[in-house]
């Protein structure tokens, strides 16, 4: 997709110094004699568009919302809208220190749900204006951290969100062909796009499971480092301890392995998901074999993991055909999951599952086959590290095939 991240050169005042200053269409003469802005000035007409925007009725279906005009402002909005002071901020990441960029295209390579209870979450947007003026409103929105790479090298960890309902809301419009129906998705701060660009793992309804049927696929290793147990339990793994992280792995602070680690951290921290009999992250494989003999009832268990015909495991982004599908009979509650998350070594997210289970062999156009451990869920509630597509209903299964480093532990 063709995007372009923009920095603005406004700046963030402190709050007294904002304060100082009126925040009104009706003081306009007087803001504009404050910031020295001539009067039939584009940057005039932008403080006009704003003020209207943030005095404008409430818009239908948003809990709260407001202009702030310091970043203390926006702390006390958020705080008093999440009901704690212990909050944090997401924002998109660019691996450019100066954050200029060009428009241009940019290609997802991986995209990451980020589990936040559906009111849990307050979006500021910068909005046009000589200082930084933020539109703070609570929102439902499905959270994702999209990896980008532009055609000049440059990597984006783009935080995004994705609105099941379209009809506009502060400071933002619905596009072109949106119906309610596929939610619409904004790389905040800019531009949007139709969701529908997964990669590796495409979620789709268990109708499109037939012979024959065709999609778009990219199964990808990551390189990774599985640990032992004795080596891994003596690194720390908490979100108190980052910094000491960051330094036992040599790891820059800004850099994106940091966001990873940052990113995996929050995950594996958040309360459980509702649903989900037991869920947990490991650090190992041992200890990924004690969660799953633990809540199997049993050490007598068996991985499942989808395979392919290649050593290296490296393979393109490229068509692949369904050439048969065959159900694995295991009973509904005897099953965990674990999947791969990113963090420098591995790290996985476990969960028991009551999904069905399928082996699907795929025939990719350079003649690369899988045997693709497939899992389709009755209930598109999202789990652990999974989440619901559009149009999902709880009528139609949904599925998704797992990557060739997850696994799916069952009884023997």
């Amino acid at each position: 997709m063709m995007l372009h991240f923009a920095s603005s050169n406004a700046t963030t005042l402190p709050r007294a110094h904002a304060d100082s200053i009126p925040f009104s269409s009706n003081k306009i003469p007087e803001i504009l004699s404050r910031l020295s802005v001539p009067a039939g000035s584009p940057t005039t007409a932008d403080i006009r568009y704003t003020l209207a925007e943030c005095e404008a009725s409430p818009t239908p279906g948003v809990a709260a919302q407001t202009c702030v005009t310091s970043f203390e402002s926006m702390i006390d909005f958020a705080a008093s809208n999440l009901d704690t002071r212990n909050i944090r901020a997401l924002a998109t990441r660019l691996n450019k220190e100066d954050g200029v960029t060009p428009r241009q295209t940019y290609m997802v390579e991986s995209v990451r749900p980020m589990l936040v209870a559906s009111h849990d979450k307050v979006a500021c947007h910068k909005v046009p204006y000589p200082y930084s003026i933020f539109a703070c409103r609570t929102t439902t929105a499905e959270l994702y951290t999209v990896t980008l790479s532009g055609t000049d090298g440059t990597k984006v960890e783009a935080l995004t969100a994705c609105h099941s309902d379209v009809t506009p809301t502060f400071f933002d419009e619905k596009i072109s062909g949106a119906s309610g129906d596929v939610p619409v998705a904004a790389v905040i701060p800019l531009s949007f796009a139709h969701r529908e660009g997964w990669v590796g793992s495409v979620l789709f309804h268990k109708n499109d499971l037939y012979l024959g049927s065709k999609m778009m696929l990219h199964f990808a290793s990551s390189n990774a480092t599985t640990l032992p147990r004795a080596h891994a339990d003596s690194i720390p793994f908490s979100s108190n301890k980052i910094p000491e992280i960051l330094s036992r792995l040599s790891v820059p602070a800004g850099s994106p392995t940091a966001a990873d680690i940052r990113y995996t951290l929050a995950e594996c921290e958040a309360s459980p998901t509702p649903g989900v009999a037991a869920q947990t992250c490991v650090t190992s494989f041992e200890s990924m074999i004690d969660f799953a003999a633990s809540n199997l009832g049993t050490r007598n268990i068996r991985a499942l993991a989808t395979r392919l015909n290649k050593e290296d495991g490296v393979t393109p982004r490229q068509s692949y055909m369904v050439e048969s599908v065959r159900p694995i009979s295991v009973a509904s509650h005897d099953k965990v999951a674990c999947h791969k998350v990113p963090y420098p070594y591995s790290i996985f997210a476990c969960h028991t599952t009551t999904a069905e289970l399928y082996t699907v062999t795929l025939s990719g156009t350079d003649g690369t086959k899988v045997e693709a451990l497939t899992a389709c869920h009755s209930d598109v509630t999202p789990t652990f590290f999974d989440e619901k597509i559009s149009g999902a209903s709880g009528d139609v299964p949904v599925c998704h095939f797992w990557s060739q480093e997850g696994r799916l532990w069952v009884r023997k």
